[in-house]
């Protein structure tokens, strides 16, 4: 009953939210959001570092900000990361040129993927991932993409 109640009250927020800021979406970030969701997939990241940027990206690019604003070092136990872990793990992150961390204002960004740092995984392999994107996209209708 408590999960049901708060995925709806989830969905009302965000379906809100959405509705009205439909209109000033911005396309520049809708590119980036599919880059950044492609790149966390090439990327040979921890578990803590998947989380923490999964994180930051649901509540910066999912909702059409350039930045999250995560005040608390704890909040990041929402993630899964143990609030005794995440400052190291922020700074690999900033290491790896992942995110900017604004300490001061404990707001966080996403960086431009290809500025990213991060190893790749073994699996990684480019040529396939442009076919797989060129396959479903040309799969929707009305698009058509040479293979």
């Amino acid at each position: 009953m408590w999960t049901t109640n708060t995925y709806e009250e989830t969905i009302n927020i965000y379906r809100d939210y959405v509705e009205k800021r439909l209109d000033k979406v911005d396309l520049e970030l809708s590119l980036k959001d599919i880059l950044i969701r492609i790149e966390i997939l090439k990327r040979n990241f921890t578990k803590r570092q998947s989380n923490i940027v999964l994180f930051i990206y649901t509540f910066s690019i999912k909702i059409y900000k350039e930045k999250a604003l995560i005040p608390n070092m704890q909040d990041f136990e929402l993630c899964g990361v143990n609030k005794n872990k995440i400052k190291s793990e922020l700074e690999k992150l900033v290491e790896m040129n992942v995110i900017d961390w604004d300490r001061g204002s404990q707001e966080f960004r996403l960086k431009d993927p290809q500025d990213w740092n991060a190893p790749y995984h073994y699996g990684y392999n480019e040529n396939r991932l442009q076919e797989l994107l060129k396959i479903n996209i040309a799969d929707e209708e009305g698009f058509t993409i040479t293979l």
